[in-house]
């Protein structure tokens, strides 16, 4: 299709897929993840914005059975657009490369042309795909997917303290007989004592070296070295400047 005429993809092998179990069967659930498939194409490579109008119980089950990613901001990733967008950016770089060379030898090679490009943006996809979500850490600690309004406390969090800390942190923390609100305020008040200590260890570093830096600098005496003739010379030198005669 010309890129004139920009197009959202459905696979119709996804009514097989796992993820889509509790999906595609349900009209609100489906149609919130055709809706955000155009808004994610729309916006690639970037992040998307999830829209005023998503029913936000369809938008927190799509996060919860892995097909979207919720961000920061009110804003979401869509799983699998990085592979479909590079696919057909292959396939446009194999139709050019028959177009300019004319051969069946230049769409042969076209495939190798951009391998070094593919494999990068294959790693920093992977890189961000394996990168620690704070709502999904939570929801595997609780069972339960965090509510909207625990996601803005969650966006906060990660905004004051970094999303990757505040995974690593929830992972790291056993919720026990804490409430969701109670095991939340642990971890954020575990999060600002550390930034609290990191700080004040800080400042006693820089006091530690602006006292270094203002103690006097003591100048040890360089060793001279002279051969015995000059000693002997100088000896000499000296007793004839203070009218004594050598031993």
């Amino acid at each position: 299709m010309a890129d004139s005429d920009p197009y959202s993809r459905h696979y119709w092998r996804l009514v097989d897929d796992p993820k889509f179990l509790e999906v595609y069967g349900d009209d609100h659930h489906y149609a919130t993840w055709s809706r955000l498939l155009m808004i994610a194409d729309q916006a690639w490579p970037a992040t998307a914005h999830i829209p005023g109008t998503a029913r936000k119980p369809s938008v927190s089950k799509l996060a919860a059975v892995g097909l979207i990613d919720l961000l920061p901001g009110g804003r979401f990733r869509m799983h699998g657009t990085d592979a479909e967008r590079r696919k057909r950016s292959q396939q446009a770089s194999n139709a050019a490369a028959v177009r300019w060379h004319g051969d069946s030898n230049a769409a042969a090679d076209a495939p190798s042309m951009p391998s070094k490009a593919k494999q990068s943006i294959e790693q920093q996809s992977r890189a961000e795909q394996d990168a620690p979500d704070a709502a999904a850490m939570l929801y595997q600690r609780t069972g339960s997917f965090p509510s909207p309004k625990v996601l803005r406390w969650l966006n906060d969090l990660a905004e004051s303290h970094g999303e990757v800390r505040l995974a690593e942190k929830i992972n790291a923390t056993e919720q026990g007989d804490r409430n969701l609100r109670d095991y939340l305020a642990f971890i954020q008040d575990t999060l600002r004592a550390e930034d609290h200590a990191a700080e004040r260890a800080e400042l006693a570093d820089e006091t530690r070296r602006n006292e270094e830096k203002r103690k006097p600098i003591r100048m040890l005496p360089t060793p001279i070295e002279i051969t015995p003739e000059d000693a002997d010379r100088i000896a000499r030198e000296y007793m004839a400047e203070f009218g004594r005669q050598p031993a």
